[in-house]
This record gives structure tokens, sequence and C-alpha cells, in this order.
């Protein structure tokens, strides 16, 4: 019987190959904020991409909650793409057309609002393990 001097902490992030790639979340966050300041990206983009590299970012690193970063970032991006026609439907199917040009805002506002807190969500949920990533790479280093 063979005993092992190794031993496994369920939290600890267990890196990909590509774990070079891996950046702090908040900078993914601050991304978010400041790009589409600078760039025009389509509605999809704008939306899609930083959650893509949250995920991207979730793998990269090993996190050990990189299943549920893909579960709270489709439904996130889902939401965040389906409210404005949901909203637009619930004010057709009650006949409020007339209110419609004055909910146009107020439904961008909440479309950033689900957007972001979704986004700050995910990014404050992946900082423990990017920490704990950051460490180890310091060891092994």
């Amino acid at each position: 019987m063979s005993h092992s001097t190794t031993y496994d902490i369920i939290d600890e992030p267990k890196p990909h190959l590509l774990a070079k790639l891996v950046v702090n979340p908040t900078f993914i966050l601050l991304a978010a904020i400041i790009l589409p300041f600078v760039f025009s990206l389509t509605t999809y983009l704008r939306f899609g991409l930083p959650f893509g590299w949250v995920i991207l970012n979730a793998f990269w690193m090993g996190s050990p909650a990189r299943w549920k970063t893909v579960v709270i970032a489709s439904i996130g991006y889902a939401l965040t793409i389906a409210l404005p026609y949901i909203a637009v439907f619930i004010i057709l199917f009650f006949n409020l057309r007339d209110y419609l040009n004055i909910t146009i805002p107020y439904i961008h506002i909440a479309i950033q609002a689900l957007f972001f807190f979704t986004l700050y969500w995910l990014v404050f949920t992946q900082q423990s393990a990017y920490g704990i990533h950051e460490y180890l790479k310091s060891i092994r280093d």
C-alpha cells in the first residue's frame, strides 16, 4: 500500500495549457465599460464579448466554478438580448402603444443594468479563483 504525499485542495484552480492568457477579471469588467466608447460594436458583440472572455478566463485558469460561470454567463447573455423583445411584447400585449416611445430609454437602462449586474456577479465570483491562481503561479515561477 503506497501513501501519496500530495493532496488536492478542492478550491485550487487547475491551470489549463493557456494559463498564460489569464487576466484579472476586473480588467474584463473595465474593458466592458470602456471599449463601447472607443469602438462601435453590434449589440451581440457588445454583450457577448465580455461574457465569452470571462468564460474563457475561467477555463484557462482552471477555476473550480467554471461551469457555474458558463451557466450564469449564458443566462445573463440570453436575458440581456431578449429583454427588449420581452418589454416590447408586454407593452404591445397590454395595448400600451402610446407609452412605447416613453419607455424605450428605460428599456435601454434595464438592459445595461442586467448586463452589468451579471458581469459584476461573474467577475467577483471569479476574483477569488484568480487570487489563488496568481499565488500558485508565483510559487511555480
